[in-house]
């Protein structure tokens, strides 16, 4: 189901049941932490250096996890 009538091609949201279904999810599952920093790009960098985010291909150099990541890149552009 596209997100909007103006969307690109790739961008895609669930039925409203299951985005139901995935909030339950989330809010059982997940833990949510923020901080406030003056140069959040920076920050950023540091983040996904330090914690190499599986999904998170932009900027992510790590060698761990980097044959995922392109195969990642390779299903999103052919999705």
């Amino acid at each position: 189901m596209p997100r909007n009538k103006n969307c690109k091609p790739h961008q895609y949201k669930f039925e409203p049941k299951d985005e139901n279904k995935l909030t339950t999810w989330m809010k059982n599952n997940l833990i949510l932490y923020y901080t406030i920093v003056k140069n959040p790009m920076s920050y950023e960098y540091e983040l996904i250096e330090g914690r190499n985010p599986p999904l998170n291909i932009n900027k992510n150099e790590n060698i761990i996890n980097s044959e995922f990541r392109k195969k990642l890149r390779k299903l999103r552009k052919n999705y």
